[in-house]
């Protein structure tokens, strides 16, 4: 475009992109596009002429329908150049088509939509699962004997349970005989950690429970030996590790000692 902003020349392209003879707009301004609504063609033509009266470069976006009858997105580029003398002279302006650039930002933007999503739903689901961990280690820590009944029984101790994960698959328990004299302690290292690992001791809690409860019942006298054949046979039974197909091999390494004061 001149300094008055009319139309001096067009390249082979912009007439393709546009369906138009550019013989027809030479001396004409952007008021007579007849393809642009007639408030676009005011405001991009005030446009131009602050770009050559000021000499400035210019950038805008706008959706265009090209010859093929689509929506275009397109970037125009436009830019001032002045005479020798330093006069106004024109400007030249470039369009580019973006559309497959405004695709694939409007596909990345979904990705990253759905993205965002599916992290808030893992997350929410994570959570889930960690407070649901989280309590399950408040019912392991319940099954711990308390620390105070050493007392009776040592000058000095220390304790240490400290599971790998939120839960774990170590516990030990503390039984009392004899009215304070004998003191029964069994320490098992259960198969597996974190989720399977408790499981598993919620499984020997339960046998024990039950062991003692025999022992004090029939009043038998204590075998620590015959203890761990009866956890043996037990979690064999409730797992069903008899069957020679079973593909369970779940256990515990244990140790049980039998302290007596006397």
């Amino acid at each position: 475009k001149d300094a008055k902003g009319m139309f001096i020349g067009f390249n082979e392209a912009y007439e393709k992109a546009f369906g138009i003879d550019s013989h027809n707009l030479l001396g004409k301004t952007v008021l007579d596009l007849a393809y642009l609504p007639i408030e676009d063609r005011h405001q991009y033509h005030s446009e131009d002429t602050k770009v050559i009266a000021q000499n400035l470069s210019l950038q805008r976006e706008q959706e265009l329908v090209l010859s093929d009858g689509l929506i275009h997105h397109t970037l125009y580029s436009v830019n001032a150049f002045q005479t020798s003398n330093g006069k106004p002279g024109g400007l030249i302006g470039i369009f580019v088509d973006i559309t497959e650039q405004k695709n694939i930002q409007a596909a990345l933007a979904d990705a990253m939509t759905q993205l965002e999503k599916t992290q808030k739903e893992v997350e929410l689901s994570h959570k889930a699962t960690k407070d649901s961990i989280e309590y399950a280690s408040l019912i392991q820590h319940s099954m711990i004997p308390s620390n105070a009944i050493f007392h009776n029984y040592f000058k000095d101790y220390c304790v240490i349970w400290h599971p790998k994960d939120i839960v774990g698959g170590d516990i030990y328990f503390i039984e009392e005989f004899q009215d304070g004299n004998e003191l029964l302690l069994m320490m098992m290292d259960c198969t597996g950690h974190g989720v399977p690992g408790a499981f598993v001791t919620m499984l020997v809690k339960a046998i024990e429970r039950q062991i003692i409860a025999t022992i004090r019942h029939k009043n038998e006298s204590i075998s620590p030996a015959k203890i761990l054949g009866l956890f043996n046979r037990n979690i064999k039974q409730f797992l069903n590790q008899h069957d020679r197909k079973s593909i369970n091999n779940t256990g515990f390494d244990g140790a049980i000692v039998l302290y007596n004061k006397e």
